[in-house]
């Protein structure tokens, strides 16, 4: 049976995408539409715009996630123990009270290495990177990805997770987590 997700796709090209799906669900020898009870469990408006976040965060050079968990500041040791959660399930999002819960960090912690990070990332690393869209345009992109709940439909907190090739890199630096 067919597992459907939801993709936004541009006007122009909606037929095409959909000449494209019914062509392939015919010849698998199945429906070429979800029935209504496959796509309306959770929620399907976060989640296509966490899969934006997930695909426009570039993952980061391995040399430079070496050197943040190397890092000695508590910025990088608290970034490490935020990417060392995220990394246990790449693509997932995580708010910032699941990161409280499930590391040792301290709300104030976490909260004050996010507000801390965009400095630590200008004075201390070269060859990340960069946002290429406003409001971010030419920044280092951080080491999570990260959306506001209000973009997601969710609690009023920063989600934060990691890519699949983010968490390859990550678990070539620091091995099993």
């Amino acid at each position: 049976m067919t597992e459907w997700v939801l993709v936004p796709v541009p006007t122009e090209d909606r037929e095409a995408v959909f000449a494209l799906v019914s062509k392939n669900q015919k010849g698998r020898g199945e429906r070429i539409w979800p029935a209504p009870g496959e796509i309306t469990n959770g929620n399907v408006i976060g989640d296509i715009v966490w899969q934006g976040v997930l695909e426009e965060t570039e993952p980061w050079p391995v040399a430079a996630l070496a050197q943040l968990a190397d890092g000695r500041s508590l910025t990088a040791q608290r970034w490490t123990v935020a990417m060392d959660f995220c990394a246990k399930t790449p693509g997932e999002r995580f708010g910032t009270s699941d990161i409280v819960e499930n590391t040792d960090l301290a709300l104030n912690e976490w909260r004050d290495a996010c507000r801390k990070l965009t400095a630590h990332l200008r004075a201390n690393y070269d060859g990340l990177p960069k946002w290429t869209r406003e409001p971010y345009l030419g920044e280092d992109i951080w080491p999570l990805a990260t959306a506001s709940g209000r973009n997601l439909h969710q609690d009023p907190q920063v989600y934060f997770g990691m890519t699949e090739e983010q968490a390859k890199r990550w678990r070539e630096v620091r091995g099993q987590i």
